[in-house]
C-alpha cells in the first residue's frame, strides 16, 4: 500500500513547514508516500480568508518549491528569496527516501499553471475536473515542455469521484450527487468567471 496527498495548494503554507510534513510521513510510512500533489491554488475566496495575496500566488508557489527541493535534499542550506528568507538549516530528522522530489505530481486549473508545473518536472495530477480527451492533449503538452526542459516523457495521477450505491435501483442517486458536486466545485471556485483566472 502507498499513501500520497491530492493537492497541498503550496502558497498557503511555510515551505519549511511543509518539507518537515513531507519528511515525517515518509518516515512513519516506511519510505511509501508515493505522492506529493501540489497546486497553486484557484479561488479568491480562499486567499482572501488567509490573508494571503494571491497575486504572490506564482512566487509563492515557485519559491516553496525551491525551498522543499533544498530542504528534502541538502544537508544544511538557506534561502533569499522575494517572498522567503529562509536561515540557515537543517531538515531534522531528514527523510528515509532519496527521491521525494522525483514523487511531486502537480495539479492545475490553467494552462500556464500547467506549463509552470512540467517546466518544473512535475508530472500531472488531474482531480476529476477534465474530460479525458482534454487530459490527454494536457499530457501531450506537459511532455513538450518536459522535452524542451531536457526530461523525458511523463504518465500522470488521475484522481477519480466515485458515488457507490447498494444496489442497481439507486443508480439515479449518483447522477444527481455528481451534478451537485460538480456544481458545487464551480461556485466555490467561480470556473464561470474568468477573472478568478488572472495571475
Amino acid at each position: 500500500v502507498s499513501f500520497g496527498t491530492q493537492v497541498i495548494v503550496l502558497p498557503w503554507w511555510n515551505p519549511i513547514q511543509v518539507a518537515h510534513q513531507i519528511a515525517w510521513l515518509d518516515i512513519v510510512s516506511g519510505g511509501r508516500f508515493d505522492t506529493i500533489g501540489f497546486g497553486r491554488g484557484v479561488a479568491k475566496t480562499e486567499f482572501e480568508a488567509l490573508n494571503i495575496p494571491r497575486e504572490e500566488a506564482r512566487q509563492r508557489f515557485s519559491e516553496g518549491l525551491d525551498i522543499i527541493g533544498l530542504a528534502l535534499n541538502s544537508g544544511r542550506f538557506s534561502y533569499d528569496g522575494d517572498i522567503w528568507k529562509i536561515p540557515e538549516m537543517s531538515l531534522r530528522p531528514q527523510p528515509l527516501s532519496k527521491n521525494l522530489m522525483d514523487r511531486l505530481y502537480g495539479a492545475s486549473s490553467t494552462g500556464a499553471s500547467l506549463e509552470l508545473l512540467a517546466r518544473r518536472g512535475m508530472k500531472p495530477l488531474f482531480v476529476g475536473n477534465k474530460p479525458l480527451a482534454k487530459a490527454c492533449e494536457d499530457v501531450r503538452a506537459v511532455n513538450r515542455f518536459r522535452a524542451e526542459e531536457g526530461m523525458g516523457p511523463c504518465q500522470p495521477k488521475n484522481v477519480l469521484f466515485l458515488y457507490c450505491v447498494p444496489n442497481r435501483s439507486e443508480l439515479d442517486k449518483a447522477d444527481q450527487w455528481i451534478f451537485e458536486a460538480n456544481r458545487d466545485v464551480n461556485l466555490h471556485y467561480g470556473f464561470a468567471d474568468p477573472s478568478n483566472f488572472i495571475g
